[in-house]
């Protein structure tokens, strides 16, 4: 009786040890230094989508946004924040270096002249 007592709590608890130590990982990409004619050519690149490619693209950075808000407020960061963790997540959270991990990502290909060792 003990063992499938000692079994059943470790099997309920198993996913809130998984969904908890998944929303307590950073997902932030760091922002990188790339030069105005790096970042000119992957806006560039990114505006001449076919529609798949963009539509992958767009959602690439909506998941992004929503992994940082689901951070922030999981770790309670936006309480120092004006806007809080929408503020945090949505306003500043989109740069170049999120661009160019959407790209490959969606397996889109670009110059590795782009893409910056950061």
């Amino acid at each position: 009786m003990i063992k499938y007592i000692v079994f059943t709590v470790i099997l309920l608890t198993m996913p809130i040890v998984s969904f908890s130590a998944n929303i307590l990982k950073d997902p932030a990409i760091q922002q990188g230094d790339y030069s105005k004619n790096q970042r000119d050519s992957i806006r560039k690149l990114v505006n001449s989508l076919k529609k798949s490619d963009s539509k992958c693209v767009r959602k690439f950075k909506k998941d992004y946004q929503k992994s940082l808000f689901d951070y922030c407020e999981a770790n309670g960061n936006g309480k120092l924040v004006g806007g809080g963790c929408e503020h945090v997540a949505y306003a500043w959270s989109l740069h170049t270096a999120v661009t160019i991990e959407a790209l490959k990502n969606c397996k889109i290909e670009f110059s590795q002249s782009l893409e910056n060792d950061a």
